[in-house]
C-alpha cells in the first residue's frame, strides 16, 4: 500500500504547483516520446531512483501511443460465401516507427491496402544477407528515435469498435448469445523488412554504430515491406521468385494466406449470433496478463465471446521494434456476415530514460479522496411484503434443505443481510455472490479480492456467479445436486434462495432451470425491485435421478427482504446504485455524483466520450445531456433523465466493472461490529436529540 500512497503525494504535490486548480477541460492527452522524457526528467529531478521512476511511469500508464481506425466511412464488412470472408480492417505502424518518421514517406512505406483486402508483399523463401543488415539498420533506426525498453517494448494493446451479425440464422438457443456464431474479429501480426527491387541487389550496410543522423539517413533511404506472420502465407502461396518488384504500389499476384476455418482460442471477439443491433466492444490486452488458457477464467472468456488463450499476455510481451498488429473481420457459410464500425485500436509503447531538460510542471486531474457524507439519506426501505415475506421463509424451515443465500458481487459487504443469520440459521447455507460479470474482468486483482471473500466464509461453501455464464451456473447446479444425493431423500431436495432486493436471485434461478432441465424463465426479472413480491411454490432444477431413486430438487424463489435500518449513509448509496432501492427514494443526481467519484478513482477514461474528467456531477450531466440529446424544451438540459441513464449504463456494466466496498482481510468482521451498533429507534432518538440542541442554540442566539 506503500506506493499507493507515494503517488497521492507526488499528485498533491503537483497540485500545489498551481493553486487555482486543474486547467480547464481539453480534448484527450496522448503522450509523445518526448513528453514521456520530460516527464521522466522531472521524476528523476526529484533525486528519485531509475527503477521507481520506471515503476511510476508504468502505474500511470504514461506512455507514449500509436493508433489505428478504419480508413474508410463505410462499415468494414465480412460476408461468407465471397470473396472477402476474410476482411482487413486496419493496421498500426511499425512498433518503434514514429508518425514524424521518414520511413512514413509514401515512397519508402507501402501502399495503402485496397477496401477489405490485404495483398502481402512476396518475399523470397530465404533472404538475403544485405536485406537482413538493411532490416536491422531500420529497426535500429526505429528505435534510436522512440527508445523503447529492451523487455517487452508494447505493454497494452486497446480494441474499440462495434459490431454486429447479419440478425438472423443459426441455432434458436443459440440467439442473443455467442454459441454458434460463425463471425468474429482476429487480431494479426506482421513484421517490416527492408527492400530495394528485386532484394538481389546490395542494400545500403551501415556499420554497427551510427548517429541519429545517419539513422534519420537510413530511414530517408530505405524503403520497407510488411510480411505477414499471422496468418502466415499458405505453404502452396509462397513465391518460387523475387516478387518484390511490386513493393510500393503496383499489385502483385495475389498470395493466399492461411486464414482459420472456424473460431479459435486466439479470437479477439465473437458476434452475438442472429442479433441486429450492434455491440459496442472495449477489449484491453496487456503485458502482464496472465490467465491460462486451462483455467476457469479463461472459460469465463469463452462465455464472453473471446478465445480462451488471449487473456494470458503472450501477444503483447511477443511484439518487437518493427513488428504490426492488424485486425481482421470473418464470417463463414453463405448468408453469414461482420459488419464492424467505429474501429480504433491503440498500442501504447514504454520508454527508457533518456534525459531531458526539465519543464513547467502542470496540476493534473485530481480525484476525492473521500465522499461527502449527507446524514439526511432515508436510511430504510423495510416495505411490507419483506417482513411478511421472512416471517414465511421462517415457517417453512423445516421442509428446508439448504438455503441459498444470493448477494451482490458490487457490494459483498453490504448486500449482506444480518436478518438472514439468526431468522434462518440451523440450515446449511450456500452463498452466491451474483453478477460477477459486473464487478470482475478476471484480473490478478480480481482473484486476490475473491479469496480474500472465500476467507471470510470458511468452511461455508462460497460461489461467484454470472447467470449468462454456464460454467457458473454448473458449479451451483452441482453443489445442490450433490447436496441432495447426500440427503438421500425419496421426496425429493427442497431448497431457499435469499437475499436482498434485486441481487439476481430470480435470474439465478431461471438460469439453474434452463441448465438443469432445459425449461423456460419461471420466474420474473426486472430492473427494479419488487417484482418478486410473494414466495412461490418449487420450481424444479433437477430431474429424477432413475439410478439413485431421488425425486429431483427443486428450488423455491422468495422475495428480497432489505435491512430495516441501514447506519451507514454511503451503504444506503451502494445499495441504492446498484438498484436494491427504487431509484426514486434516492435523487438520481446523488447516485451519479456517488458514482463518478468512484469511477474517477478507478479510470476516468470511463466517461471521456462526454468530457474531461471532473469532480463537478453537474458539469458532467450537462456534457452527457448534450451528447446524447437528452434536451428539453429550449435546449435545457434534462439533468434527471441523463443521471438515470448513466446509472443503468453502469448497472448494465458499460460504465467499467469494480466494485464498490472495500475488501479487506478484517473487512467481515468489522461489517458485523457495525451491525451491533446504532439500530433504527436509536437513530431517530438520536437525530431528534440533535435536532432539540440545534433549536436550542438558535434560541439561545436570538435572546442573547
Amino acid at each position: 500500500m506503500a506506493f499507493p500512497n507515494f503517488l497521492t503525494a507526488f499528485s498533491s504535490t503537483l497540485q500545489s504547483v498551481n493553486p487555482f486548480g486543474a486547467p480547464p477541460a481539453k480534448p484527450a492527452f496522448y503522450p509523445t516520446v518526448d513528453d514521456v522524457f520530460t516527464v521522466k526528467a522531472i521524476l528523476r529531478a526529484l533525486s528519485l531512483p531509475l527503477e521507481l521512476t520506471d515503476t511510476i511511469m508504468d502505474y500511470a500508464e504514461y506512455w507514449p501511443h500509436t493508433s489505428a481506425v478504419h480508413p474508410s466511412v463505410n462499415p468494414a464488412c465480412a460476408q461468407g460465401r465471397s470473396n472477402i470472408q476474410d476482411y482487413f480492417i486496419t493496421r498500426t505502424l511499425p512498433l518503434g516507427c514514429l508518425q514524424s518518421s521518414p520511413s512514413t514517406n509514401p515512397s519508402r512505406a507501402p501502399a495503402p491496402v485496397d477496401q477489405g483486402r490485404m495483398i502481402p508483399h512476396l518475399f523470397p523463401p530465404t533472404q538475403s544477407e544485405a536485406s537482413k543488415a538493411a532490416t536491422a539498420a531500420l529497426y535500429t533506426a526505429w528505435a534510436r528515435a522512440s527508445q523503447p525498453r529492451n523487455a517487452h517494448p508494447c505493454r497494452k494493446i486497446v480494441f474499440r469498435f462495434r459490431s454486429c451479425d447479419q440478425g438472423w440464422g443459426g441455432e434458436h438457443e443459440h440467439r442473443g448469445t455467442y454459441n454458434g456464431s460463425f463471425t468474429w474479429l482476429d487480431v494479426g501480426r506482421e513484421r517490416a523488412r527492408a527492400v530495394d527491387a528485386d532484394e538481389t541487389t546490395e542494400l545500403p550496410h551501415p556499420g554497427r554504430e551510427q548517429s541519429e543522423e545517419s539513422s534519420k539517413k537510413v530511414e530517408e533511404t530505405l524503403a520497407w515491406n510488411l510480411e505477414s506472420l499471422v496468418p502466415p502465407p499458405k505453404k502452396d502461396g509462397e513465391p518460387t521468385s523475387s516478387q518484390s518488384s511490386y513493393d510500393l504500389g503496383e499489385a502483385p499476384p495475389a498470395v493466399k494466406l492461411d486464414h482459420p476455418f472456424l473460431p479459435h482460442d486466439n479470437t479477439l471477439q465473437k458476434n452475438l449470433t442472429a442479433t441486429t443491433e450492434a455491440k459496442d466492444y472495449e477489449i484491453v490486452w496487456r503485458w502482464d496478463d496472465d490467465i491460462d488458457a486451462e483455467s476457469d477464467y479463461a472459460e469465463d472468456l469463452q462465455e464472453a465471446g473471446r478465445g480462451k488463450a488471449t487473456g494470458n499476455g503472450e501477444f503483447v510481451r511477443s511484439l518487437e521494434v518493427g513488428d504490426v498488429v492488424t485486425l481482421w473481420a470473418r464470417a463463414r457459410f453463405p448468408g453469414w456476415h461482420t459488419k464492424v464500425e467505429d474501429v480504433k485500436k491503440q498500442c501504447p509503447a514504454v520508454s527508457t530514460g533518456r534525459q531531458a531538460q526539465p519543464a513547467t510542471m502542470a496540476s493534473s486531474f485530481v480525484p476525492r479522496a473521500v465522499f461527502p457524507p449527507n446524514l439526511n439519506l432515508p436510511r430504510s426501505y423495510f416495505l411490507g411484503h419483506h417482513a411478511a415475506g421472512l416471517s414465511k421463509m421462517v415457517t417453512m424451515l423445516s421442509h428446508i434443505d439448504l438455503i441459498i443465500e444470493c448477494r451482490d458481487y458490487r457490494v459483498p459487504l453490504t448486500s449482506r443481510n444480518p436478518l438472514f443469520e439468526g431468522s434462518l440459521a440451523g440450515r446449511q447455507r450456500l452463498v452466491v455472490y451474483t453478477k460477477r460479470d459486473l464487478g470482475s474482468r478476471n484480473r490478478p486483482a480480481d482473484k486476490a479480492r475473491e479469496a480474500i471473500i472465500k476467507d471470510w466464509h470458511k468452511p461455508q461453501q462460497v460461489l461467484f456467479s454470472d447467470h449468462k455464464s454456464k460454467k457458473d451456473v454448473r458449479s451451483v447446479l452441482a453443489f445442490a445436486k450433490q447436496h441432495a444425493q447426500e440427503l438421500d431423500s425419496l421426496t425429493g431436495s427442497r431448497m431457499l434462495i435469499v437475499g436482498m432486493p434485486n441481487v439476481g436471485k430470480s435470474s439465478l434461478l431461471n438460469a439453474l432451470r434452463m441448465e438443469g432441465v432445459n425449461r423456460g424463465k419461471a420466474a420474473y426479472t426486472g430492473a427494479q425491485p419488487g417484482i418478486t413480491r410473494k414466495i412461490a411454490s418449487g420450481v424444479k432444477i433437477v430431474d429424477r435421478d432413475p439410478e439413485t431413486g431421488s425425486e429431483g430438487v427443486y428450488l423455491v424463489d422468495t422475495p428480497g427482504v432489505f435491512v430495516p435500518f441501514v447506519p451507514d449513509p454511503e451503504s444506503m448509496l451502494k445499495l441504492a446504485l446498484c438498484g436494491s432501492v427504487k431509484d426514486t427514494i434516492i435523487a438520481p443526481t446523488t447516485l451519479v455524483d456517488y458514482l463518478l467519484f468512484h469511477i474517477n478513482k478507478h479510470d476516468p477514461k470511463l466517461y471521456r466520450e462526454y468530457c474531461e474528467p471532473t469532480n463537478d456531477v453537474l458539469e458532467m450531466l450537462n456534457a452527457v445531456c448534450h451528447k446524447t440529446g437528452r434536451l428539453q424544451k429550449g435546449g435545457v438540459p434534462d439533468i434527471e433523465a441523463a443521471a438515470l441513464w448513466l446509472i443503468q449504463r453502469w448497472r448494465q456494466g458499460n460504465l467499467g466493472c469494480f466494485v464498490l466496498d472495500e475488501v479487506e482481510e478484517d473487512g467481515l468482521a468489522k461489517k458485523m461490529q457495525e451491525e451491533v451498533g446504532t439500530s433504527l429507534s436509536q437513530a431517530k432518538k438520536a437525530k431528534k436529540d440533535l435536532q432539540r440542541q440545534r433549536s436550542k442554540t438558535k434560541f439561545l442566539e436570538g435572546k442573547a
